[in-house]
């Protein structure tokens, strides 16, 4: 296990969170309480943005199954990372196949030690430690985005309107996204992953509901509006 947490730690991962730990029901098994705890102090992981990772090694012991069965479950969830040869998942997802197997638990007892597993993650993911780093993070996304405008009219020394070809207003100009800044939260802050528009032509966009690449094409259309820009975007994220 030293490897892996060495390996963590390089990426800024963290495990061992402090958190206040629930209660433990006195009806059932206290060592197999135990290994639930501990597979969450081991295994679960902190990212540098606050969001919560459950390695793969110890799902069979929170899922309470065997680990021919969640090894089955962490193929069936999309929100994971390979680090090395070590597997991890987003815990939402974990999250929700707890509350899968709390509905259609096959007796009481293993219903009773799903609960306890919920109860432990959500205990890491409210912890402080988690919130104050989804707190910082946010805090620098969004002063970060701020710069995307004036990052972009630098870097391509834009003078007019990139859809309209109209004069550009700078001081009110906005930095229009492509795809939608909380659909597609990793392309948030690359400058390619949007255009400078004057103010008038970010609020028909705004209002269209624009989010995609494809909306924003076919609206450019409709409008008359240059789309020489779809197929160089294309070719950076179209297969993203």
């Amino acid at each position: 296990m030293k490897k892996k947490h060495e390996l963590m730690k390089s990426r800024l991962f963290e495990n061992n969170i402090p958190h206040i730990r629930p209660e433990r029901p006195q009806e059932l098994d206290g060592r197999t309480l135990t290994r639930i705890v501990n597979s969450f102090d081991a295994e679960a992981y902190l990212d540098p943005q606050g969001q919560l990772w459950i390695a793969k090694d110890k799902l069979h012991d929170i899922l309470r199954t065997s680990k021919t069965n969640a090894n089955a479950m962490f193929d069936e969830f999309e929100d994971v990372i390979n680090i090395g040869d070590y597997k991890f998942v987003r815990a939402y997802e974990v999250m929700g196949k707890i509350s899968k197997e709390i509905e259609e638990a096959n007796s009481l007892r293993k219903g009773e030690y799903l609960s306890f597993s919920e109860q432990c993650l959500i205990a890491i993911r409210d912890s402080d430690r988690a919130k104050v780093k989804r707190a910082r993070h946010s805090e620098k996304w969004y002063e970060e985005k701020k710069k995307l405008k004036s990052k972009r009219i630098n870097k391509y020394s834009i003078t007019t309107d990139e859809l309209t070809g109209k004069k550009l207003i700078q001081k009110t100009a906005e930095f229009s996204h492509i795809r939608s800044s909380s659909l597609f939260n990793a392309l948030s802050l690359d400058i390619e992953n949007g255009l400078i528009v004057n103010k008038t032509t970010h609020e028909i966009i705004t209002k269209e509901n624009i989010s995609h690449e494809d909306e924003l094409k076919f609206l450019c259309e409709q409008k008359n509006w240059y789309t020489d820009w779809y197929d160089t975007y294309k070719k950076k994220f179209g297969n993203i």
